[in-house]
């Protein structure tokens, strides 16, 4: 009886502790937007949910009463995010994304390390 209850003991702490990278908060779960104007004004964004799904709304006026959205998943692997946007007749276009940062702000970027958008606050 000593035997196993010096092994519970042994045990009991392994169990209860969880690691820190398990309750760490996703840093892509938010808006991020890109918004400019070349020829024609123009604001994109993405939002990230914790269930790994996510909307993409593209605007072109500022005030469009009607703006493209479209809904993705999105999953994350070696710090890299890959969204796969849900469009009927699509073949699939997906996008992939890393989180970098830009004058200490983080910036979503291709990979190519262009700028794709910011988080917004």
């Amino acid at each position: 009886m000593k035997k196993v209850f010096f092994l519970t003991l042994l045990i009991l702490p392994f169990l209860s502790c969880t690691s820190d990278d398990e309750n760490k908060e996703d840093p892509i779960l938010g808006t991020w937007v890109s918004e400019g104007q070349s020829v024609t004004y123009y604001k994109s964004t993405w939002t990230f949910n914790e269930d790994f799904t996510g909307v993409f709304t593209d605007t072109e006026t500022e005030n469009d009463p009607d703006p493209y959205s479209e809904d993705f998943s999105w999953s994350v692997e070696d710090d890299l995010y890959t969204l796969v946007y849900e469009v009927e007749g699509t073949d699939g276009d997906d996008d992939v994304f890393k989180i970098s940062s830009s004058l200490g702000e983080p910036v979503l970027v291709d990979l190519d390390d262009t700028t794709i958008a910011i988080k917004e606050e």
